[in-house]
Formats: C-alpha cells, structure tokens, sequence
C-alpha cells in the first residue's frame, strides 16, 4: 500500500474522531516516508502525549519551516505550558503573602501546605521536571502524569500479550530521552510500591519479626528496590548499545531507551505484582518459593524473547544481532540491578 494512501486513511480517520486507528495509520506512513509533511501533522494532532505532539510538529517544521498549522500548534502547547507555570508562581505568592498578612502561624502554614498539596494533586498547579532531560516539557501536573502513566501501561500490555513489535518501532521513531525516562520511572515506581505494600501487609504474617525496624523495613526495601531497578535499566541501556557500537551499528541514545523501555515496562510490572503477592504472604512464601522462582525464570527468558524480536526488526539479525543485544541488555540490567541491591541493601540491612 502507498504511503499516501496509508496518509490519507489516517486523516480520515482522525477527521471522523478514531484518533487510534488515525496514530496507528500515520506511523505506518511515517514509518515508509518520513518526509510526509501531511502525515507528520496530523500524526501530531491525533496523539495526546503533549510531548510527543510537540516532535510530531517539530518534524513538521524540520520538513517544511513555512508549515503555519504546525507553528500555531506548537504555539498554543507553549501557551499551555506557560499557563501552567504562571499559575504555579501566582499560587506560590498569594500563599506567602497570605502567610505574612497573619502572621505566618503553624495553622496558616498547614491550611497553606494543604492547599498547595490540592492544587498540585488536581492540576490547578504544575511542578517542573528535576535535572535536564531531553524532551521534558517545562511543567507537568499530577493528572497529566497519570493520565500518560495509564496509556503507557496499556501500551505496555499490548506489547506484553501480543508481542506488537511494530509499535516498539514506531515509537521509537520520535522519542526523546524523556520518553524512555518516564515510562522506565513508571516501571520503577511500580516496583517500588508492589515492596512496601506487600512488606507492610506481610509483616503481621511474619510475627511483627524485628519489631520497629520490621515495620520502616518496607519503607527502605522501597528505596532500595527503585534505586536497584533505576539502574538495571540503564545498566541494560547502555551495555547493549556498547555493543551495537562496537559492531559500528550507529545508535540513537533516545531511541533505543526507548525501544528497551517499552519492553522493560510490561516486564516490571508484572515483576513487581509477584514481588506484591511474595511480600504479602510472610513466611507462607516459603510454600510458594518454587512456584515464583520458575515464573522469575520464565519472565527473564521471555523479556529476552520480547528483546530479541523487537531488536531484530530495528537493527537486523544477521550474525544473530538483536539477539546478542537482547542477552547483553538482560546480563548487564541483572548485574547493575545486583550490585546495587548489594551495596544498598547491605548498607541498609534490607
């Protein structure tokens, strides 16, 4: 099927309101051509990701400057984006001037805190993203970060239950490095609350065994749990890129964290809904020890299958390429994710 064929089905179908099937079209035809200016646009108003309509427009100005849709678009996300932070610096002030005006009492403090904290989790205030990430919008807000979390997640079991390569492929196609980091911190966040939940729920069945220490246990296994599997990923980003590198297969940092984070993801999450069912069973996990050591095993082995189709299809297999990337990004996430849970954990006792 032509490219342009496949361009204009996905405006149709944006134009008639299915915004799925119109993404799904359009990157196909990105994918075949990606010079197609019409593709690109409206690629880049039928996805909601704001971040990635932002590059969908930008690629819509890298093929044609004069492109005025595209400019008005990224015109009004910027709009946006400063709203969010003028409302966040607006809220900021009448909460300390409302301090001073009463003496910036313990009670005034709290309500202020309190009604800080509303703002943030409703939306009515953004924050800004920590360090320097390529790709970060300027401000994000809660629902906005949940909201990207649910499509990632979904995108996630997807991928997970129908091995839908294709779509690693095409989203890596536009990714930035804040792409591969929020849905890697989605994962990571996941991991982190399956090991203090299910240590606070496991704790009683375990006899209160340590007493006060037993109960801020899950709080630090939490910590050590996130920082582990933090560095497992770009433990396993980097040592399979090392690798690609040394075969002078040229290699876009962005777009393979991204082609590895949406494998990671599905597979972090169903890792940390066994950690959640482990913890919470106490010392019944001890009957249960076998079972979740060979579904461990198979979830390590099918990560590598998932990992090897999909590097297959972006870097070839000739002299079993994607799968010698795949065993090196496995490999060198176990072991960044084992060194750290030993050092950290023997730190903390956890």
């Amino acid at each position: 099927m032509e490219p342009s064929n496949l361009t204009q089905q996905g405006i149709d179908a944006y134009k008639a309101g299915n915004k799925d099937e119109a993404v799904q079209l359009l990157m196909q035809a990105v994918r075949d051509n990606a010079q197609d200016e019409n593709a690109w646009l409206y690629l880049g108003a039928a996805i909601d990701d704001p971040t990635r309509k932002r590059q969908a427009f930008q690629k819509v100005l890298t093929i044609n400057p004069n492109n005025e849709k595209a400019k008005n678009a990224l015109a009004r996300l910027d709009a946006g984006a400063s709203s969010a932070g003028a409302t966040a610096g607006t809220g900021a002030k009448a909460t300390g001037t409302s301090a001073r005006a009463s003496g910036a009492t313990a009670s005034d403090r709290m309500n202020a805190a309190g009604d800080k904290m509303k703002s943030v989790w409703s939306g009515k205030e953004g924050f800004a993203v920590p360090g320097n990430i390529q790709g970060a919008p300027a401000t994000v807000t809660v629902p906005e970060l949940i909201s990207n979390a649910q499509v990632r997640a979904k995108q996630a079991y997807e991928i997970y239950t129908k091995q839908d390569y294709e779509q690693i492929v095409a989203a890596g196609q536009t990714a930035t490095m804040w792409d591969s980091v929020f849905i890697a911190g989605v994962g990571v966040v996941a991991i982190g609350l399956a090991e203090l939940i299910g240590g606070l729920i496991g704790w009683p069945l375990l006899g209160f065994s340590g007493g006060l220490f037993g109960l801020i246990r899950p709080f630090l296994a939490a910590i050590v749990a996130m920082v582990a599997t933090a560095a497992g990923f770009y433990g396993a980003v980097y040592a399979s890129r090392w690798y690609l590198q040394n075969q002078n297969i040229n290699v876009s940092l962005p777009q393979h964290s991204m082609y590895y984070a949406l494998v990671f993801l599905p597979l972090t999450l169903v890792t940390a809904l066994i950690t959640l069912i482990s913890k919470s069973l106490g010392v019944l996990v001890l009957c249960a020890a076998p079972v979740l050591f060979i579904v461990g095993i198979a979830l390590l082995i099918y990560g590598w299958i998932l990992l090897k189709g999909a590097f297959d299809r972006v870097y070839g297999s000739d002299n079993n390429r994607g799968l010698i990337t795949a065993a090196i990004a496995v490999i060198g996430g176990w072991a960044a994710s084992g060194i750290v849970r030993f050092v950290i954990g023997g730190i903390l006792r956890v």
